[in-house]
């Protein structure tokens, strides 16, 4: 498991890789992207949330900064998957970032994406009760 810092450092890196995505844009010659089906809080935001940041870094045509999002997709995907029980609010997040997404409202969601957690202090008890489950 990693540590609060390694956590943090990761999301913050997630973070500034789909911000450089936003500001690079859509390529003019990407597809587009098909719609994610977000039906209820049931749903599995892990992995809702792996493939809507995997289609955002996608769509600039940019391989190498595609690649780094998906290693850090990768690597976010089991902590993702173990604090969906800790964050209560992480279905409407996902649901505002794919809104703005889906209308290519990419200054709103610059905005969504620099509210999402990622301070030390919002990393603590996400580690916390993912310690607490190990």
């Amino acid at each position: 498991m990693p540590t609060e810092v390694a956590l943090r450092d990761l999301y913050d890196w997630m973070q500034r890789l789909l911000l450089m995505a936003c500001d690079i844009g859509i390529a003019p010659t990407a597809r587009k992207p098909r719609e994610l089906e977000l039906a209820s809080a049931e749903d599995d935001v892990a992995k809702l949330t792996w493939q809507l940041f995997d289609a955002i870094a996608r769509a600039t045509l940019h391989g190498s900064l595609h690649h780094a999002v998906k290693q850090a997709n990768d690597r976010l995907a089991p902590i993702r998957r173990a604090k969906q029980e800790l964050i209560e609010h992480a279905f409407e997040e996902l649901s505002e970032l794919n809104q703005h997404w889906q209308h290519r409202d990419t200054s709103s969601l610059k905005s969504a994406l620099w509210r999402l957690p990622r301070t030390p202090q919002a990393a603590r008890p996400v580690h916390r009760g993912l310690a607490e489950r190990a």
